[in-house]
């Protein structure tokens, strides 16, 4: 499989790259992880800087950062679950103010860990902006604004001059600032905690795919050619858990699809004046729009809607209808870009459960099997920080981390196939009505 060809972030970061061998023969270990990707890395880091003599190894299926972990946009950033309102109403005020501390602390981790080991992957730290394109965004924005101060976040509300002055080209009414979030190429972040872990003597299998997991005394990755054995182990596998078996109930996998435009001009950036912010935006639909500038002033555009596959699909990265929407969305938030050239077009299933927020703990008969999953898109803080709550688990530590919520919950279940099908398409079918309704209502 060309992985380079999943997306802009691997075509670039991935261009000479060799995959390191793939497992041959049965070896043990005292940690093994399936998936190679932000969770995975991530639990391999946090262990082994804690117990430097753990024998550690990472079995990925194709190459690190292959699934979600390469192909989303980049945002470290705050949230957790749909919204921060939604956190607050589901979780309680004091488990969303430790839940949302938690998310701060996570966007800190992945920004330290850039700096801490100079990891090259075009980090900006320049804050996030939320959008609202109706009347009804407006209100819940500053909602919004009102519960991050409630909870601890300096977000801004901004009126719709003040966001205009921001993006004046662009039909916005309302915006919130949290400088709390950056961005990154999440590819070249993959390649650089490989680094990272390659120099602290974890193991790194690729190609290697994890065809059977037995869960008993110990946990054991079964491949095509070998064994990886361990007293304990994680699955790191998010989107593509259901192959293995895991979380059929609780996670399903969701494609969200991504264009990219050829490089922006000193002009085209000064018409649109995004150039003088770079932050990383979101409109405040219920299926968001997130839009970036990568390094060379691309604006990378995605999401707007979002599609389950039958079974627990995870291959189909491509999408026509739903690239053709998300191009004339770019045109709709940016009408000076009409007629500006799409480079690159690709997608990837993300790991979702049906209330959006994540689970994590340690499950089995001998309570040695770990995981952290369904961070419903947001994983680039929350999965590299995810490591954090495995390794304070696995030592017994009792922390902020091993208290929050989403710790050892099992989330609301849903059916399996063929049920499962026609109940993601009628719920996300409802999400998109009442976007239309909002943009029946009109800006203000």
């Amino acid at each position: 499989m060309d992985f380079k060809t999943k997306s802009f972030w691997l075509e670039g970061a991935y261009a000479d790259y060799t995959p390191n061998p793939a497992l041959d023969g049965d070896r043990r270990y005292d940690f093994v992880i399936a998936g190679g990707g932000f969770t995975g890395m991530s639990a391999a880091y946090f262990l082994k800087k804690r117990a430097p003599d753990m024998k550690i190894a990472i079995l990925e299926s194709q190459v690190i950062g292959f699934g979600a972990s390469g192909r989303n946009d980049g945002f470290n950033m705050t949230l957790l679950g749909e919204n921060i309102l939604e956190l607050a109403r589901i979780a309680g005020q004091d488990n969303a103010r430790a839940a949302h501390a938690w998310a701060r602390e996570a966007v800190d981790t992945v920004h330290g860990l850039v700096d801490e080991h100079a990891i090259d992957c075009d980090y900006e730290h320049n804050g996030f902006l939320l959008i609202g394109l109706t009347k009804p965004h407006i209100a819940k924005i500053k909602k919004e604004t009102e519960m991050h101060n409630r909870l601890g976040t300096e977000a801004e509300f901004l009126d719709a001059s003040r966001t205009r002055a921001l993006l004046p080209s662009t039909p916005v009414c309302a915006g919130m600032l949290d400088p709390h979030c950056g961005i990154l190429n999440p590819a070249k972040y993959c390649l650089g905690m490989k680094r990272v872990l390659t120099g602290m003597g974890v193991d790194i299998f690729e190609n290697t795919r994890v065809t059977r997991v037995d869960q008993g005394r110990d946990i054991v990755l079964h491949t095509a050619a070998g064994t990886a054995t361990a007293p304990a182990g994680m699955a790191a596998t998010n989107a593509y858990s259901a192959a293995l078996g895991m979380f059929r109930r609780h996670v399903f996998p969701l494609f969200t699809y991504i264009v990219l435009t050829e490089p922006l001009t000193d002009k085209q950036l000064e018409v649109i004046g995004w150039g003088r912010g770079r932050w990383g935006i979101e409109t405040a639909r219920r299926f968001v729009h997130y839009f970036r500038l990568t390094a060379d002033n691309r604006i990378s555009i995605g999401g707007g809607t979002a599609r389950y596959y039958f079974n627990y699909g995870t291959t189909q990265d491509r999408n026509q209808k739903i690239f053709d929407q998300v191009e004339q969305s770019l045109i709709e938030l940016f009408p000076p870009l009409k007629g500006i050239r799409i480079t690159h077009r690709w997608g990837g299933p993300v790991a979702c459960t049906f209330d959006f927020f994540p689970m994590a703990g340690v499950m089995g008969e001998h309570n040695n099997l770990y995981y952290s999953t369904g961070y419903t898109g947001h994983g680039v803080s929350l999965a590299n920080a995810s490591g954090k709550i495995i390794r304070d688990l696995y030592f017994g530590e009792d922390t902020h981390r091993t208290r929050l919520f989403f710790i050892n919950r099992r989330p609301l279940g849903f059916p399996a196939e063929p049920l499962l099908y026609p109940a993601v398409h009628a719920y996300t079918g409802y999400l998109r009505l009442r976007d239309g309704l909002d943009n029946l209502r009109g800006g203000a």
